[in-house]
């Protein structure tokens, strides 16, 4: 089996305004992915079931998120 290609795109919003993930992860093998684990760089509890989830984040800066599908 071939593992899930995680793969993601965001919006830029303002400061204090919802920032919207799309998930465009893809699983080669069985073709659908049922789980999403998303960690915003932030500090905020880890997202495990949102397929396309929104986060607003408290503090002006640059944030590296990620994405684990499975």
């Amino acid at each position: 089996f071939d593992a899930p290609t995680s793969a993601f795109t965001y919006n830029n919003a303002c400061f204090l305004d919802a920032t919207s993930f799309t998930s465009q992860s893809l699983n080669p093998s069985l073709g659908t992915i049922s789980n999403w684990k998303w960690d915003f760089g932030d500090g905020s509890p880890a997202n495990t079931s949102d397929l396309n989830p929104n986060h607003i984040y408290t503090s002006v800066g640059s944030y590296y998120v990620s994405l684990i599908t499975f």
